[in-house]
């Protein structure tokens, strides 16, 4: 009688282990899940911005049109280097450590500051995600959860791999752009336009991001 008690003790013990480790799973996957949503949409509101600008500039010479299409190249290399949060992080970190507080003001450092309290914002919203997704896992079936992180798991993956080709897209007009600014103007002109032509198909939702 003890032996079994034992092993229903044994069973019960690690069942709750497992729920437990799904539950962290599924609060890892659905905050990130989200994270990834945001900067999906972000980056595709970036792309649909360039698209717009491009459209304008049809009817324009082919110097101006350059010009503007110079301008638009800038534009987006620039909205992702603001926009990237490792970067905001770093700087948020430097200026943290360049002022010599441990626990930084952000009132006190300008600029740096506005980055550290974006960081700071962000650390807030963070935690309440993580507690809105733990409400949510505990509200769930064992059988709901693996469901979910199975789901998250492939949903999470894609996402990844739209984020990373259109932020490789970007980062390839900045490097083609730099690589031929000693070019002649007409192959200037059409390797631009070609660069910023790979980036536009992704304000296409539905477009292969192989």
């Amino acid at each position: 009688m003890t032996k079994m008690f034992s092993i229903d003790k044994t069973r019960q013990v690690i069942r709750v282990a497992l729920e437990d480790s799904d539950h962290v799973e599924y609060v890892r996957l659905a905050c990130e899940h989200e994270e990834l949503i945001k900067e999906m949409k972000q980056l595709r509101g970036f792309v649909i911005e360039l698209c717009e600008r491009y459209e304008a500039t049809r009817s324009l010479d082919p110097l101006r049109r350059y010009k503007r299409m110079q301008s638009m190249a800038k534009t987006i290399v620039l909205q992702l280097r603001v926009n990237d949060p490792t970067a905001a992080l770093s700087a948020a970190c430097t200026a943290a450590s360049d002022s010599g507080y441990e626990t930084f003001d952000p009132s006190t450092a300008g600029a740096g500051g506005l980055i550290v309290g974006d960081v700071l914002q962000s650390s807030v919203k963070q935690k309440e995600m993580k507690l809105k997704h733990e409400k949510m896992a505990h509200a769930l079936s064992s059988e709901q959860l693996q469901n979910d992180i199975s789901k998250f798991h492939s949903e999470n993956k894609k996402l990844r791999c739209r984020i990373d080709a259109i932020t490789e897209a970007i980062n390839n007009v900045d490097v083609m752009y730099n690589a031929t600014k000693t070019e002649p103007f007409v192959k200037r002109y059409a390797i631009l336009k070609e660069v910023i032509k790979d980036v536009r198909k992704f304000a296409d939702a539905n477009a292969d991001y192989a």
